[in-house]
């Protein structure tokens, strides 16, 4: 793509307002005229450099790449959600705003070298053709996908919905490979990706045989797994509560973590099914914008307004999930437990052919500008934006309300909250972190491998007796040591151990002092079966997890993870306990404050 130099002055009319996804505000105001003074001059100076590289320069220079390295040199400047994006960035743009696209229905990982597919969506062409947890795709129209990277695997699987693709599977324990001719589809990923009752003995399909207490008694507690805010997940989420309200349950939890966030449209609705019609959801200021633009709840609540509600975050958590998480905060209606979110508390305008025009500008058919525009502020007041800047940024002026965490605002019964860094939580829960032998089983996919390998051996496996036993821990320590997986643990220390044996050698410290190093390794080795003993609950969970979802699909795999959940758990010791509940969320004791942080905060922006 090549740019024409008038192009440049579209940095003078970047002035509308929309968060992720594309909402356009139709006001724009004019910069100061001095900055169309400044672009001139360095646009003139800019057009002679370019010049004297395409015509001078030692090598060949695409002209293209070096007018899209002056926007990549200019964005730089800038924080890191501006971006001008490919076609490929365009679709993937698309793919979450939308939640949908064209292909199969599978989710793929590599492991041992092949695409190997994680489970299949229920309803797709994956899923009616038979696709099955733990099949290697071997070939993509007769051409090998040995070490082929995911993205471009991805690209290969996915095309017009109505058109076929051809590929060759290896199944574990059957033998020769299989081939599939499968037609692609519409797919669409659902926003909400587990719903029901945290324990319903009613239930068809897995509950986890060796559940705790603390779950066992979430009976009437509905749980809903919102895990991005596509286009749709208002509608999905009502859906869920509805069903929610006909199983009679009791409270809500609302599980937000490492949701990154989507449509405004879809924040606001998801807010409003929980908040009373006529209540504060969000508002916006930016530069460019006459006035604050606010959005209120406009519908009567989907559940009633006594039912409990808790909202799971963590830092992953960003976006229209701060939104929404704000929202319920600073209106009292529910509580917030984990721990505090990402804090993207800014706002996009996107640009392209479609829209550009209506502003002054005037972008090719292919291009795409993704622009910070303003930032959002919570019912309360406050901004929870935490600045972030390319590694390019130089001293960043940042405004008031986006970097600070000192004023006290009040929510609507008058607890404090602040802004500035994310959400914060009113009940933290510090992450369960397993030993490191945990993450290296995990990072080479030996627990994914075992339910498969499992679930070819036991086909006749009970959902309603299936557990984890001793036997089956001991099986698989036999199934990882097996030469196949190659799978080599070292503690802790070995290295730092190794270079001290090696550094005492060379110096010449004598047997006496190698024999002691020798000792301490032993010593440290020996510490190997220790870190699995150590790691056992963590090894017995994912196990349990990943069994249930190789054999019984998504959903119980979703149900098995909830006997390890921290944050669930303590989430249910507010909504099983009414009086525990009421007491967090009433007004917390005044604290004296000075006189200037008694103020109203002002919503700044620049």
């Amino acid at each position: 793509m090549v740019l024409r130099r008038r192009d440049w002055g579209w940095l003078a009319l970047m002035v509308a307002v929309v968060i992720w996804g594309g909402q356009i505000f139709n006001h724009v105001e004019a910069l100061a005229q001095d900055a169309y003074g400044r672009i001139g001059q360095m646009a003139d100076d800019r057009a002679e450099v370019e010049t004297a590289i395409l015509r001078f320069y030692v090598e060949d220079v695409d002209a293209g790449k070096l007018q899209l390295s002056q926007v990549d040199g200019m964005l730089n400047e800038l924080d890191t959600y501006s971006d001008f994006l490919n076609e490929r960035e365009q679709e993937d743009l698309r793919m979450t705003t939308e939640g949908a696209f064209g292909g199969l229905g599978i989710e793929i990982n590599a492991v041992d070298h092949y695409p190997t597919v994680i489970s299949p969506l229920e309803g797709t062409p994956a899923w009616d053709a038979g696709l099955l947890a733990g099949d290697q795709i071997i070939e993509i129209e007769n051409e090998s996908t040995y070490d082929v990277k995911l993205d471009i695997i991805v690209g290969k699987l996915r095309g017009v919905p109505g058109t076929a693709v051809n590929i060759k599977v290896r199944r574990p324990g059957s033998g020769e490979p299989i081939d599939f001719r499968i037609t692609r589809a519409e797919i669409h990923v659902n926003s909400v990706q587990f719903h029901g009752l945290l324990w319903d003995p009613r239930a068809e399909g897995f509950l986890p045989l060796g559940a705790p207490d603390w779950l066992r008694n979430a009976q009437g507690i509905g749980y809903i797994r919102l895990s991005s805010f596509s286009r749709g997940a208002t509608d999905e989420v009502r859906v869920a509560l509805q069903d929610l309200m006909a199983k009679r349950a009791r409270g809500i939890v609302l599980d937000l973590r490492m949701n990154p966030g989507g449509l405004l449209e879809e924040a606001r609705g998801v807010a409003d099914l929980f908040l009373p019609k006529g209540r504060l959801i969000v508002s916006t200021k930016g530069r460019a914008q006459r006035g604050e633009q606010r959005l209120y709840s406009e519908r009567d609540p989907a559940i009633p307004p006594s039912m409990p509600v808790v909202v799971l975050v963590d830092e992953g958590s960003a976006s229209a999930s701060e939104i929404v998480a704000a929202a319920i905060q600073d209106n009292d209606r529910g509580l917030i437990v984990g721990r505090p979110t990402f804090g993207k508390g800014s706002v996009q305008t996107v640009y392209n052919s479609q829209f550009s025009g209506r502003f002054g500008l005037n972008f090719s058919q292919n291009a795409l500008l993704k622009l910070t525009t303003a930032y959002y502020y919570s019912p309360s007041g406050r901004c929870i934006h935490k600045p972030r800047w390319r590694t390019g940024k130089r001293g960043a002026v940042v405004s008031k309300a986006a970097s600070d965490t000192a004023t006290v605002y009040r929510t609507s019964k008058g607890r404090e909250v602040r802004g500035g860094g994310g959400v914060a939580v009113d009940v933290a829960v510090q992450p369960d972190v397993p030993p490191a032998l945990f993450w290296q089983l995990n990072a080479r996919q030996l627990f994914f491998n075992y339910a498969v390998d499992y679930a070819v051996r036991h086909p006749e496996l009970d959902p309603q007796t299936f557990d984890v036993t001793d036997a089956m821990l001991a099986d698989f320590r036999r199934f990882v040591a097996d030469s196949v997986h190659a799978f080599t643990y070292e503690p802790r220390g070995k290295k730092e151990l190794d270079d001290l044996a090696k550094a005492t050698s060379e110096a010449g410290y004598g047997q006496e002092v190698a024999r002691r190093v020798e000792e301490l390794r032993e010593a440290l080795l020996a510490q190997k079966d220790a870190e699995f003993s150590r790691a056992e609950p963590y090894v017995r969970q994912r196990l349990r997890s990943a069994i249930a979802g190789r054999v019984w699909g998504r959903q119980s795999r979703t149900r098995a993870d909830f006997t390890r959940d921290l944050a669930l758990k303590e989430a249910l010791t507010y909504l099983t306990d009414s009086g525990k509940y009421a007491q967090q969320i009433a007004l917390s004791p005044v604290r004296p404050r000075p006189p200037q942080q008694e103020q109203t905060a002002e919503n700044e922006g620049d």
